[in-house]
Order: C-alpha cells, then structure tokens, then sequence
C-alpha cells in the first residue's frame, strides 16, 4: 500500500501558481467548460466561475442555448458556444489549455457523444458528474491527462460496487480505479481522497466542512481544477491544490452559505494559505 500524504498549507503555497507582472489573458489559461441543461443552468454557472476565480484568464462555457440568458447574466466574463440535443460538436474554440465536462449534463444519448468528443481532445481534462456516468456505461475508458471528480455513487458505478464496499475501504478503491484508468482521481467526501495512477503515495485531504454540503459546491471544486491545469499544473498537483484550496475557503464559510458565498472567499482563501505558508510568495 502506498503511503499517505496529509497536504499543508506549505505544499500547496509552493505549488500554487503566480501571475507574471508581464501575463496577460491569454496566456493565463483558457478553460472550456461543456456543463449545464435546462433545469441545470446553476452546473455551468459555478463551474465558470470558479475556474476564473481560481485565476484562468478565459472561460469558454458550452451551453444549451436556452439558458444562456441566466448563465451569461450569472458570468458574464465568459465566452459561450452553443450546443443543441442534436450537435454535439465542440467547434468555435480553439486556444483551449483546459477542459471541464461534466456539471450539469444529464444522462442522455447527446451526453454521451458529447463525451466521445471530448475523449479526442488532447488538452488536459476534468471529469464530473454527466460526464462520470458516461464513463461508466462506456467501461470506463479515459483519456490521458484526466482529473476525475466523483463521489461516493459516481465511484460505485464506475467501479461496478456497492457504496458500502466502496465506504469501508475508500483509498484503496480510488488507488484501484486510479490504476485501472489512468486518470487521477479525487474521490470527494469527508477526507477527500486523491489516488495517482501508479503513484508511490495517495493524499487525504485535511480541509473542509460541513458547510460544503449543499448544491454547486461540486461544480466549483471541479473549476477550481480545470482552472490550475490550463495555468500549468500536472494533474497530480491541480488536483491536490484544488481539493485543498476548495475546502480550505469551505471552513470560511458559515452554515447556511450556498455555492456562490465559496466562489466569494477563493480569492481571499489562496491569500490566507500563501499567509500560512510563510514562505515569502506573494500573489
């Protein structure tokens, strides 16, 4: 068994990236997040907004056309393109250093090839939700490069178990699935487990709070990671960064926030965790 890495304020300051005084937009990292349906709107708004709170410099948000009068109001930094139940084509985008799918897709045929789509893609990617069921009836089949973000019943239907086997022994089940598909995986949850395809040690999380047990708080997590790979991170690092980060600014929050107090306390929450560092970066 490998061994077992508890992320500090310290590891995650000195991978956290900067911002050059010389960067510009573009150079920051353009994210393309394929999230939300109607009904689901809240998905693509969170997701978007957490990748640019998490420093991207473009968002680019495929979205059903019929909601993107409240997801442009919500983000309206975003760039958009139009996906429709009958295209699932990602064309209009190009520059991409990232990709998130997932939040808000429903279990449906056009989800489905939206994702063998984006399987072809050759940036790296962040995997939730729509995306992880698709997975599923697919085998499991991954590109590389992948973060994948489920929780307990995404990993059991990826994994073919029940949530109770899957419970009683979560580390060694996101080793195993970690191993079997090549893609780094955040098994979400109390703890948060981060499993490294072949990786000589699995870290568990030490952030977080009951206060993140409500609706979009997944969502912001998995634009949070899309944001630090199209900034330049390796999945192993964007992951644990993220995930760290995540439920550092959930222990901010009071009970009774939503997911949009936590997009508000990400930037003052990299702040207090390069603060506690104390290694002398500034951001």
């Amino acid at each position: 068994m490998a061994d077992t890495i508890n992320p500090d304020a310290a590891l995650v300051a000195s991978w956290l990236p900067l911002r050059d005084p010389d960067t510009h937009k573009r150079r920051q990292g353009h994210v393309l997040v394929a999230a939300g349906s109607p009904g689901m709107h809240g998905a693509a708004v969170f997701a978007a907004a957490a990748a640019y709170r998490a420093g991207a410099g473009l968002v680019t948000a495929v979205i059903p056309r019929e909601i993107y009068g409240l997801v442009g109001a919500a983000v309206p930094e975003a760039l958009f393109v139009f996906r429709s139940e009958h295209d699932a084509e990602l064309s209009g985008v190009s520059g991409v250093h990232a990709l998130l799918v997932g939040p808000g897709l429903p279990r449906t045929a056009h989800t489905r090839s939206l994702v063998r789509k984006v399987t072809a893609a050759r940036v790296p990617q962040v995997w939730d939700a729509g995306a992880l069921d698709a997975a599923a009836e697919a085998g499991g089949v991954l590109p590389e490069d992948t973060v994948v973000t489920p929780h307990m019943g995404e990993m059991a239907r990826l994994c073919g178990e029940s949530e109770r086997s899957l419970r009683q022994a979560r580390r060694e089940s996101a080793q195993r699935f970690a191993d079997k598909s090549g893609a780094v995986t955040v098994l979400k949850g109390r703890a948060t487990v981060i499993a490294v395809p072949r990786g000589k040690a699995a870290y568990v999380n030490v952030t977080g709070s009951p206060a993140l047990a409500t609706a979009g708080t997944g969502d912001c997590l998995a634009g949070i990671i899309a944001s630090l790979l199209a900034q330049g991170l390796t999945p192993e690092r964007a992951a644990v960064c993220g995930v760290y980060w995540h439920g550092f600014a959930g222990q901010m929050m009071r009970e009774g926030q939503t997911a949009s107090d936590l997009l508000a306390l990400l930037p003052q929450a990299r702040e207090e965790i390069l603060r506690q560092a104390g290694n002398g970066r500034m951001s």
